[in-house]
């Protein structure tokens, strides 16, 4: 093609439309750039779940695209590749926001600037390069860090993409968003790995339709979301020999099962592969503005993460759990980085019952248990099916760790004595509920010594 502009210019003006979807215009013109892991020609069969997230940004029904995800699952290549779609296919002022302006310097230099330059159709529209903007007929790209008001309130934009917002300063967000409003056909983009509950990052992907991967059993076709709970592994003296975990033995036992029968996914190429080929995403919001798309996936997702080091970190961020001084950041960084999800604080913690399963162990009701200091038994009287008691013996140590001792029902108070005395539970530490019968109570634990 001549060099002359004015003829670059009517050429680009009177070519047909490419009516490929942005994932398959990708695979035609993207070339991953060498700071990858994967570098080469982009294939969407590596990541095929990002598909769906691509499609947006060619649905005139989308105006605000949503992501949530595991880190270094794909998510930033993925935004790559629809802004060189945009640049080509339907161009128009864009926007990459980053947190902080070094960081948008670094990765224009570092990853965009040499994915544009393999990219043939974005290439030829390249114009000029000029700090953190880059200049293409039809459409200025900026970059810039979320810190910079002066560039979050500056010139409207049609599409804006806002990575890692989980990382934004306070209010960055509705500045940024505020500039696509001359556009009424906008784009935004929203792609994060969670931080907590009630952020940014989680309200803005419970705001959409929130779809999650899910497998699809090719045995009995249940499908069924990809969460860590499905993910099982052996506990036996191979691969936890006097109670530490042999982590290469634990490795060969690490599968997927299906709930519904008893397929399973082993942790090797094949078997992965087929977790993402022949999976979906499915919606869980069914309220959601047709104009929201959010999206979800974890690191049980992509191949080249093994399950094997998922179960690894899991079980590290629970040893850390059990710490004399608990430290709870390993296992946040499991729930957000990891999973995707985001992090839950409870009673000055989680809120996710998860942190209680993490402070779990296996043990038998005859276990010694060096780190008791108390124990303690209740008993509750009861009425139903003639006068009973269920009791309960617990056993206490430092930082709150516990363990039960035994339970039961009891036909009467001598009976319960026995107990108390078989297990070795002081008297000034035995309780009785006193709902039903309250004077009955009353007077036996007077004479007893209960409470």
């Amino acid at each position: 093609m001549s060099d002359n502009p004015f003829l670059k210019g009517f050429a680009g003006a009177m070519r047909p439309p490419d009516r490929s979807t942005p994932w398959q215009w990708c695979e035609k013109h993207l070339v991953v750039d060498d700071t990858s892991s994967m570098p080469g020609r982009w294939r969407s069969s590596n990541s095929p779940w990002v598909r769906a997230v691509m499609e947006t940004a060619q649905d005139r029904h989308v105006r605000k695209t949503v992501v949530q995800c595991s880190a270094q699952s794909a998510k930033t290549q993925t935004v790559m590749g629809m802004a060189c779609w945009i640049i080509t296919e339907s161009p128009g002022p864009s926007m990459y926001v980053m947190a902080a302006a070094d960081e948008a310097k670094d990765f224009l230099r570092d990853r965009v600037l040499p994915t544009f330059a393999k990219c043939k159709p974005v290439a030829e529209r390249m114009l000029s390069v000029d700090k953190l903007t880059v200049l293409f007929s039809g459409c200025p790209f900026y970059f810039t860090g979320a810190g910079s008001r002066s560039k979050l309130q500056g010139k409207p934009i049609k599409y804006i993409f806002l990575d890692e917002i989980r990382n934004y300063p306070e209010g960055a967000i509705e500045l940024a968003l505020k500039r696509v409003r001359s556009f009424w056909n906008h784009k935004i983009f929203m792609i994060s790995t969670p931080s907590l509950e009630g952020d940014d990052v989680d309200l803005a992907y419970r705001s959409g339709s929130q779809e999650s991967w899910n497998t699809v059993c090719p045995k009995c076709g249940r499908v069924e979301k990809l969460i860590f709970e499905r993910l099982k592994w052996d506990t036996n003296p191979t691969t936890k020999p006097e109670g530490i975990w042999n982590y290469d033995a634990l490795a060969a036992s690490v599968r997927l099962n299906c709930s519904q029968c008893d397929h399973v996914w082993r942790d090797n190429p094949v078997e992965r592969y087929q977790v993402a080929r022949d999976g979906k995403f499915v919606a869980e919001n069914p309220n959601a503005p047709k104009h929201i798309k959010s999206f979800h996936w974890n690191a049980l997702l992509p191949q080249w993460v093994p399950w094997r080091s998922i179960v690894e970190e899991y079980l590290n961020a629970r040893k850390s759990l059990k710490n004399s001084q608990p430290d709870y950041e390993p296992y946040k960084a499991f729930i957000c980085e990891t999973l995707g999800k985001s992090w839950e604080p409870s009673l000055g913690i989680i809120t996710d019952f998860e942190f209680l399963d993490a402070r779990k162990d296996a043990y038998d009701f005859n276990d010694a248990w060096p780190e008791e200091r108390i124990r303690f038994m209740a008993a509750d009287k009861q009425a139903a099916g003639g006068e009973h008691y269920w009791w309960l013996i617990r056993a206490f140590g430092d930082n709150g760790a516990s363990r039960l001792i035994s339970y039961g029902r009891a036909e009467n108070t001598e009976e319960l004595e026995g107990l108390r005395i078989k297990y070795g539970v002081s008297v000034k530490n035995c309780m009785m509920d006193s709902g039903y019968r309250a004077m009955e109570v009353y007077r036996w634990v007077q004479k007893s010594g209960w409470k």
